[in-house]
């Protein structure tokens, strides 16, 4: 992004990010009126958690440890709680206007206004409070999605490939090494011939103690043909030179922008993450890291982001695999998500070329997902003998 594109979006999320709290502490404030005391604790802590938001990544910059790290873990539940609280709020002054204009309420609530606001105040906490840590629950679980894909081209001697995908892997606060050993020991019980993970594998919040458990837990995938990356966005929050020294570390074969043949038999192609590029560097044309490449053999593509889908039809992929959306992570943000992108989750194909979209294994903020689940995906991939 240049520079006042950067001011221009901060901006904009800054304007929004202030409205939505304004207006959730303004209703809290009504709704708590008459209770004294208790009023104020309620605006007190919520405040404090507005402030651990940007002081956890603020402190995660500068000074990382422990204490950063626990910011930025209370921050990223106040991002779910600020979404809850504000979708809840909203349906609930959709109803009042409702009632205003064909009045539906009981009588009651009419007559002991006051009370029934603090009775809203409670039950819209205590929802959200409940989606929020029901989210967080519902994070630390994955499946192991299995699917067969056909490929109609010859891949060399290999008619069969097990094939393991995994992405948003986003090793930190909410993926630490005990999570992440689960992972590998999965990943391992597939038998792959082959990992592929799209990008966004490290946070920027991690410590650097976390960084060095990560790379001996990731030397322990076994895989026939090796473990290919991309790179993410949260590589270039987290620092791109050292991200990338940690991943080679790790044992990962990182492309950015790159093609590789892997066994005479198919080639694997990585593309750098378009968003956070330096102002004089540039994303090759897709077909521009194709030039020399066998397009007889197949090629599977790994791009973080799932768009601009029509340059890999166009330029002969066979298999392209991304991940970025987490599948929208929450309700009702997955209806949102799917509306974004022309595939933003699961399988899909535009004329030869596939397309699969990982909702990732890992999270990032809110640290919860509600209406969709953290995947390892099995592909089975056959080739035409």
């Amino acid at each position: 992004m240049k520079g006042s594109s950067i001011f221009i979006f901060l901006a904009i999320v800054l304007t929004v990010f202030s409205l939505l709290n304004y207006y959730i502490i303004r209703r809290g404030w009504q709704a708590l009126a008459g209770t004294g005391g208790f009023r104020t604790i309620v605006l007190v802590v919520y405040g404090a958690l507005t402030i651990c938001f940007f002081a956890g990544r603020a402190l995660s910059r500068g000074r990382p440890g422990k204490f950063a790290e626990s910011l930025s873990v209370v921050g990223s539940f106040y991002m779910g709680i600020l979404i809850y609280l504000f979708l809840l709020l909203v349906f609930v002054d959709g109803l009042r206007l409702i009632d205003k204009a064909v009045p539906f309420f009981p009588a009651v609530l009419r007559q002991h206004g006051r009370q029934a606001g603090r009775a809203a105040f409670f039950a819209v906490t205590g929802i959200t409070l409940a989606l929020t840590i029901g989210g967080f629950i519902q994070m630390r679980y994955f499946r192991v999605k299995t699917m067969d894909i056909v490929v109609g081209k010859r891949a060399g001697g290999i008619e069969t490939l097990n094939l393991v995908l995994l992405g948003d892997i986003h090793v930190g606060p909410f993926m630490h090494n005990p999570r992440l050993e689960k992972i590998v020991q999965t990943i391992n019980s597939l038998k792959p011939d082959l990992v592929l993970i799209p990008g966004d594998i490290v946070n920027e919040e991690t410590l650097p103690s976390e960084l060095e458990k990560m790379t001996a837990s990731f030397r322990k995938i076994r895989s026939r043909y090796g473990i290919f990356a991309s790179t993410g966005n949260h590589e270039y929050f987290a620092g791109i030179e050292k991200s990338l020294a940690y991943l080679k570390k790790s044992g990962f074969i990182v492309l950015q922008d790159e093609a590789v043949c892997v066994a005479n038999s198919l080639t694997i192609v990585g593309r750098i993450n378009p968003s956070y590029i330096g102002h004089t560097e540039r994303r090759k044309p897709l077909k521009e890291i194709l030039s020399g490449v066998d397009l007889n053999l197949p090629v599977i593509l790994l791009d973080h982001q799932p768009v601009h889908l029509e340059e890999s039809q166009m330029a002969g992929v066979d298999l392209q695999l991304s991940g970025h959306t987490h599948g929208g992570a929450i309700f009702p943000i997955t209806i949102i998500n799917n509306r974004l992108y022309e595939i933003g989750q699961g399988y899909g194909r535009k004329g030869n070329t596939q397309y699969y979209v990982t909702s990732g294994v890992g999270i990032w903020e809110p640290p919860a997902r509600i209406g969709t689940t953290a995947e390892i995906v099995l592909m089975r991939v056959k080739f035409r003998p």
